[in-house]
């Protein structure tokens, strides 16, 4: 059985993968918004 400081570690494991995944998913998201305003620039020329 793991003692309490055990599972703290394993619990602040987890939280920090969660963490790091979510920030590498904001930087996937972040990079198609600007590809989409990127694409709406481009849209705005054409319109105009």
């Amino acid at each position: 059985m793991l003692s309490k400081k055990q599972l703290t570690i394993e619990k602040a494991k987890e939280i920090e993968a969660i963490t790091n995944s979510l920030v590498k998913e904001i930087d996937v998201l972040k990079k198609k918004v600007d590809a989409l305003k990127e694409s709406l620039k481009e849209d705005e020329h054409l319109i105009r």
